[in-house]
């Protein structure tokens, strides 16, 4: 039942993101707004909760870079509400240790969020960004 609630806003997420792609598309083109790599097919439908990804993963294929980041960190947001919402009313969730957990889980992605509107600071990013001091001449003797 969560998963199909998640599937449920996302694409009602989605759906309230695709006329703001629609008007970048009037403008002239900036390097981060570019439409990237086109996301894979989604498989046939065959309950509710794949109808809803299906439709989801249609809409976000035609999402540019900017408008896909902004719908990710949406999309983000409001899983980790359903499932704060849904552990809420598990006995478990009243464990100390489980309401570390959760503290734990939320504050990695708020981080992990804030994250991807730093300048190259998305997943993946700090594997390619140089490290250490760079090339150092030796000295002179």
């Amino acid at each position: 039942m969560k998963e199909l609630v998640k599937s449920a806003n996302s694409l009602a997420w989605a759906a309230s993101l695709y006329p703001a792609q629609w008007l970048l598309d009037f403008l002239p083109q900036q390097p981060n707004q570019a439409k990237t790599e086109p996301l894979p097919e989604p498989k046939q439908p065959t309950n509710m909760q794949e109808t809803f990804e299906y439709y989801t993963a249609a809409i976000e294929k035609d999402f540019g870079n900017t408008v896909r980041a902004t719908y990710r960190v949406g999309d983000q947001v409001q899983s980790l509400m359903v499932d704060l919402t849904a552990g809420f009313f598990r006995l478990q969730s009243y464990n100390p240790l489980e309401l570390m957990k959760m503290n734990l889980d939320l504050t990695e992605a708020v981080a992990d969020t804030l994250r991807q509107y730093l300048p190259g600071g998305a997943k993946g990013a700090e594997q390619n960004r140089p490290w250490g001091w760079g090339p150092v001449d030796p000295p002179d003797n």
